[in-house]
C-alpha cells in the first residue's frame, strides 16, 4: 500500500501535469476534444492523489516506521485518531492533503463548467470561444501541477528509514487535541475554494460575461471559502486559546497568515464575480495577481 502510496503521487503529477498542458493547448487551438481530455487527466490526478493520501494514512496507521515522516510523528502509544491527524503534522504531510482538496475542488469545479460546454457544443456554437472552461482547467492545473511537483520531489512524505527504528518519536501533545483534527482539513478546503474562485472568476473576466450557471458557481464558491475558513481559524483560535492560554486577540498569532490572505481575496473575488460586465481589465488585473498570491 506504502508503495502504491508514492507511485500514485508520481502518476498524480503526470496527469496534473498533462491536463494543465492539454487545457492551454485547447483553448489556443479551439480543440473541445483536447480540452475533455485535459479534464478526464485532471480527474485522474485527484484519483490518484486520494491513492497516495491513503497510502501515507495507512502507514501512520499501521505505525510504519521504515517511513521517515512516520517516525518522526507517530509512535506505539499515540491513539488512532491523532496518528490521522498526524498526516497534516507536518509540511510534507500537509502539502500531499492539499494536493486532493485542490483537486476535489478542481473537479467539482470542472464539473459545473462542462455542463455549459457540452450546451453549447450541442446548439452548434463554439464551447472554445465562448466559455472560460479551459482557462479554469489550466489555472487549476497548473496550481495541482505545482503542488504535487513540490510534494513529489522536495517534500516526499515517502522518504524511507535505515535502519528502521523499533518505535516513532511520537506526537507533539498540544496537537493531540480534536480541535486539531478539524481545523487543517477546513483551512485547506477554504483556500481550494479561494483559489477556484480565483480561477472562475479570472477566466470569465478575460473571456467576457456570466453565463446563468458561471453566476451561481461564483456566488457559491466565496461562500465555500468564507464557510471553511471562518470554521477552520475558529478551531485554531480554541486550540490556542487552550494549551498556550492566549487571549483572543493573541491567538491569532496561531493562525497561518495564509488562511487570512485567502479570505480576504476571496471576498474580493466574490466582488468581482457578482459585478463583472464582459472584458472588465480590473477584474482580470485583480483575479491574475489573486491567483499568482495565493498560489505563491
Amino acid at each position: 500500500m506504502i508503495g502504491l502510496g508514492e507511485l500514485s503521487l508520481w502518476m498524480a503529477l503526470l496527469m496534473a501535469v498533462w491536463g494543465a498542458a492539454l487545457s492551454a493547448a485547447g483553448g489556443v487551438l479551439s480543440r473541445d476534444d483536447l480540452i475533455a481530455s485535459a479534464e478526464r487527466g485532471l480527474v485522474a490526478a485527484t484519483g490518484f492523489s486520494a491513492i497516495s493520501v491513503a497510502g501515507l494514512s495507512w502507514a501512520l496507521v499501521s505505525r510504519d516506521f521504515a517511513l521517515q515522516y512516520v517516525a518522526m510523528h507517530t509512535s506505539e502509544r499515540v491513539p488512532v485518531a491523532y496518528r490521522i491527524s498526524a498526516m497534516w503534522a507536518d509540511r510534507a504531510g500537509s502539502l500531499l492533503l492539499w494536493t486532493l482538496v485542490l483537486g476535489l475542488c478542481s473537479a467539482v469545479a470542472l464539473r459545473a463548467t462542462r455542463g455549459d460546454r457540452v450546451a453549447r457544443i450541442a446548439r452548434g456554437t463554439s464551447a472554445v470561444a465562448r466559455t472560460p472552461g479551459s482557462r479554469i482547467a489550466t489555472l487549476l492545473g497548473g496550481a495541482l501541477a505545482i503542488s504535487l511537483a513540490l510534494s513529489a520531489v522536495a517534500l516526499n512524505p515517502f522518504a524511507g528509514l535505515n535502519p528502521i527504528p523499533a518505535n516513532g518519536r511520537g506526537l507533539d501533545p498540544q496537537l493531540q487535541d480534536w480541535t486539531r483534527i478539524l481545523d487543517m482539513p477546513l483551512l485547506m478546503l477554504g483556500c481550494g475554494a479561494a483559489l477556484v474562485s480565483l480561477a472562475l472568476c479570472l477566466a470569465v473576466s478575460w473571456d467576457g460575461g456570466f453565463t446563468a450557471a458561471q453566476t451561481r458557481a461564483a456566488r457559491a464558491w466565496p461562500v465555500v471559502a468564507f464557510c471553511a475558513l471562518a470554521a477552520g481559524i475558529g478551531f485554531r483560535l480554541a486550540w490556542a486559546y487552550t494549551h498556550r492560554g492566549a487571549v483572543p486577540i493573541a491567538a491569532f498569532s496561531q493562525v497561518p497568515s495564509g488562511t487570512v490572505l485567502a479570505a480576504l481575496l476571496a471576498l474580493l473575488m466574490a466582488g468581482i464575480a457578482l459585478g463583472a460586465g464582459p472584458r472588465r481589465p480590473i477584474g482580470v488585473y485583480l483575479a491574475t495577481a489573486g491567483v499568482v498570491t495565493l498560489v505563491a
